[in-house]
């Protein structure tokens, strides 16, 4: 059978190009989308971190205007009040953020806490981040992303 109008053959080439660019946009919203996650998961994290440092050094600073000298400044229950301050509990393995709608934002694995010899007080806070990636409101993958957050709060 021959077509005898073949006029409107020439759209599709454009559709075809709108269907695939428009692919390609939303894949860079997502991506754009899913980092937008991470670094405000990571600056939450470090301002909690920083929030917390200050506090530990004022305890510091009293301690030793009072006269007691500390021999280690770094306490046994410094890993235990961050990782409370950040928002576990003891017998927590990870933590869920959910936005308005109830869907999961990024999943926190308990972080593991080590510290550094800075002129100061200084941490390193240790964790994973699990971030789903949705197309529509349907789960497609989810991105695990390592992260590391130091805090440092130095002499003057």
């Amino acid at each position: 059978m021959k077509i005898l109008n073949n006029k409107g053959n020439s759209l599709i080439p454009i559709c075809v190009i709108t269907i695939i660019v428009f692919m390609l946009l939303s894949v860079m919203l997502t991506y754009i989308a899913t980092v937008n996650t991470v670094f405000r998961q990571k600056d939450k994290t470090t301002q909690i971190l920083d929030n917390y440092l200050a506090f530990y050094s004022i305890l510091v600073y009293n301690t030793i205007k009072q006269g007691d000298i500390p021999t280690d400044i770094y306490t046994s229950s410094l890993e235990t009040d961050v990782i409370t301050a950040l928002g576990f509990t003891s017998d927590m393995q990870s933590k869920t953020d959910y936005n308005a709608n109830g869907k999961i934002v990024c999943t926190m694995s308990r972080p593991t806490v080590e510290t550094i010899d800075v002129d100061g007080v200084g941490i390193v806070v240790k964790y994973t981040l699990t971030v789903p990636l949705y197309i529509g409101s349907i789960k497609v993958t989810e991105v695990t992303v390592p992260i590391e957050t130091t805090s440092t709060f130095q002499r003057k």
